[in-house]
């Protein structure tokens, strides 16, 4: 078990789906964490730590359902 805490971003179609999200954002593949939900959607999660150190506006209190990319 890890000592990070993570911040939920949303729910997405696949693991690719995350991986691009990522991507678009510039956030690193090692802050997100996933699993798959019993409908086959992938619930994502951000590195809580990841927002300190972050320079774009997914850290500024956005997530996948306001909006952003």
């Amino acid at each position: 078990m890890s000592n990070w805490s993570f911040r939920s971003i949303g729910s997405f179609t696949s693991e690719a789906d995350v991986d691009h999200w990522a991507r678009e954002n510039r956030v690193s593949p090692r802050d997100v964490k996933t699993r798959k939900g019993r409908d086959g959607r992938v619930d994502a999660e951000v590195r809580e730590s990841a927002y300190d150190d972050s320079s774009n506006d997914v850290f500024g209190g956005f997530d996948r359902k306001s909006g952003f990319r």
